[in-house]
């Protein structure tokens, strides 16, 4: 049995969990292992940089995007009150953005945007928050930040 972690949401599982259209192909799968981070304990949290990348995707959608921004204010809304399983999360200091800053050109030379950098600040910050009491990861389905989980 698997150790509750700390999970920070990435926006590509959000869409998923968000059902929002064109972005989503794996909705069941995510919604289950959701229910089943939520039994094990895990905190969920659910960055900035996350909610907007979320709200932007939903603005460009083909096909039902007042269906999907009311849904999205909904959850949204529900986090900030702390009535869903994950937390929303707004760390941003200008001295921690001002630091992200200083990481970025690096960090664009490779290809990572900036919404990128802040959850792998953020996934920084969690570690030395809990140390060595848990796990802490990126859960996401994109590949250049599926490494962070330790």
């Amino acid at each position: 049995m698997r150790l509750p972690r700390v999970a920070i949401l990435d926006t590509s599982v959000f869409v998923e969990i968000l059902g929002v259209p064109g972005r989503c192909a794996q909705q069941e799968e995510l919604l289950r292992e959701l229910k089943d981070r939520v039994n094990r304990g895990d905190e969920l949290l659910l960055p900035l940089a996350t909610i907007f990348e979320t709200g932007n995707h939903i603005a460009q959608a083909a096909t039902r995007r007042r269906a999907a921004a009311k849904k999205f204010v909904e959850e949204v809304g529900a986090a900030l009150d702390g009535n869903r399983p994950y937390r929303a999360i707004i760390p941003v200091e200008p001295k921690w953005l001002k630091s992200w800053l200083h990481t970025f050109p690096n960090q664009a030379s490779a290809g990572l945007g900036f919404a990128d950098v802040s959850l792998i600040e953020e996934w920084k910050r969690m570690r030395r928050l809990v140390g060595d009491t848990r796990r802490v990861e990126i859960w996401t389905l994109d590949k250049h930040l599926a490494g962070y989980d330790q």
